[in-house]
């Protein structure tokens, strides 16, 4: 049943970019060593991860992250530091895509039995409803409808506004600037005096 609880971080090794002359299984039959350091409280170091890995082949290790904590970790290669990660929880970077850009050498595949943080949590949300909204689903009936503000312009003291006949969705601001026109209305003339 622990092995279950376990939290899981799966990984892929995409190996070196550069082109080499020679065999490297000749001198590293085994592929490179890996060591995966983590900082799981904001102190020491742990090492969560260890051994031989070949180009594109993944391998997994248990995140030691207290909650509240962020994702740490340092990416030995053959005892050279290639990277560091630092991130808010394990599910911060998209799935299969090489950390540090399209040059780097290590991609997270998958997390496992591990809850977001807040933040992930939020976002994730958040993305959710902005999706909601992306495919049309119409707001609540009981919220106010909105109602563009040339309209609502248009019923004040505001400058006339018209739609063109050749183009409707173009919008002409006009003011009428005709010298019979009075801003303060005249009494209509008395007949007969």
């Amino acid at each position: 049943s622990r092995n279950r609880e376990r939290r899981r971080v799966i990984m892929i090794y995409y190996g070196p970019t550069t082109n080499i002359d020679y065999n490297t299984t000749w001198f590293q039959p085994d592929g490179d060593e890996i060591v995966v350091s983590q900082q799981h409280c904001g102190g020491e170091n742990l090492i969560v991860f260890k051994g031989y890995v070949k180009p594109y082949e993944k391998f997994e290790f248990e995140s030691r992250r207290h909650r509240d904590y962020p994702f740490a970790l340092t990416l030995y290669i053959n005892g050279l530091i290639d990277s560091r990660l630092s991130a808010c929880c394990e599910h911060r970077h998209k799935r299969n895509v090489p950390l540090g850009g399209k040059h780097g050498l290590f991609g997270i595949v998958d997390v496992k039995n591990i809850k977001p943080c807040r933040c992930c949590r939020y976002k994730q949300r958040k993305t959710k409803s902005r999706s909601t909204i992306s495919l049309g689903i119409e707001p609540s009936r009981y919220r106010r409808s909105v109602v563009p503000r040339f309209q609502l312009r248009s019923r004040s003291k505001s400058p006339e506004i018209r739609q063109t006949s050749s183009s409707p969705h173009v919008i002409i601001k006009s003011r009428d600037h005709s010298p019979h026109i009075s801003k303060t209305p005249t009494p209509p003339p008395i007949a007969g005096i």
